[in-house]
């Protein structure tokens, strides 16, 4: 055996699945009927640790996402693929609005009732100054191969996080219709580009080591990151039910369709030699969740 095809991650010996390619969508959500509270008491906006992990994920999502664009951006005229260059001026258009989307959320409706910049600043301030300030200038392997090596792990979890989201009991009971569309539409396009960013490290540094560091990288930085928010805006509440506070928290790591196992689960899977995003079998998935959601944002438009 040639142990170089192994850890060559442009081995052409290694078969790669067709991937789906970003489409550009526009929605206009109206969050107006989110409320932080409701009458039906198997609501997901009345359960405290669901509601936490939503608002800390989204207050994670704008900038992250305007991180991520500029990961990819920066080896856009070295990409020789024209299918490829095509992917990511839609994976740039699908992440800005990712981006604007979350932030509008953030600031009408988390911010009404969650004190968050003081996290945003910080998150920001620190995340960044590690990738882009720190690492570029002191870590032998940083700057922008490490960037888009951390983009294209992160973007392994953002797309399971969409495949976990669209299967989820809790994120189908949220009474907010707004808040359901905002989610499955982010869910779908996060397993539309799931290749993209992974394809653009592959063609300027086709290093397994690097994708693979990167990880463990991005792994350290997203999960505190994520609970940082979530201790955030949880210490906000006024009381705590525990009880159900630890029966969704044991759901999601220990179930089979538990968010936190399933990020466990693609964590492990990236450190396979010759893996690619287009292994994760989404594509019914996403076929059923991308009609529903391409005629709901027809409905409001």
């Amino acid at each position: 055996m040639d142990i170089t095809k192994i850890f060559n991650e442009k081995n052409p010996d290694r078969p790669v699945q067709a991937s789906p390619h970003p489409k550009v969508r526009s929605p206009n959500w109206d969050f107006s009927d989110f409320h932080f509270s409701s009458p039906n008491p198997n609501a997901t906006e009345n359960n405290q640790f669901r509601r936490a992990y939503l608002v800390g994920l989204s207050l994670l999502f704008p900038e992250g996402e305007r991180f991520f664009i500029r990961a990819v951006r920066r080896y856009a005229n070295e990409i020789k693929d024209p299918q490829l260059k095509k992917d990511v001026k839609g994976f740039i258009a699908q992440e800005a609005q990712h981006g604007r989307q979350h932030e509008i959320l953030n600031e009408q409706i988390f911010g009404s009732r969650y004190e968050v910049k003081s996290f945003l600043d910080q998150w920001t301030g620190f995340a960044f100054g590690f990738l882009e300030n720190f690492a570029e200038k002191y870590l032998p392997f940083g700057g922008g191969k490490l960037e888009v090596a951390v983009t294209a792990a992160a973007e392994h979890f953002t797309a399971t996080w969409g495949a976990a989201a669209l299967k989820s009991p809790s994120f189908a009971a949220f009474d907010s219709q707004s808040i359901r569309d905002l989610v499955y539409w982010h869910a779908i396009e996060e397993i539309e580009h799931k290749h993209v960013a992974f394809d653009v490290m592959r063609e300027v540094s086709p290093n397994y080591f690097l994708r693979t560091g990167a990880m463990l990288i991005t792994t350290a930085l997203i999960g505190g990151l994520s609970i940082w928010g979530f201790a955030h805006i949880l210490k906000q509440e006024d009381k705590i039910d525990w009880p159900e506070f630890l029966k969704a928290l044991r759901y999601e790591s220990f179930e089979k369709d538990g968010m936190f196992r399933q990020f466990a689960e693609a964590f492990v899977t990236y450190f396979k030699p010759n893996f690619h995003p287009s292994d994760m079998d989404d594509q019914a998935l996403f076929d059923e969740f991308a009609n529903l959601i391409d005629s709901r944002i027809e409905k409001v438009a």
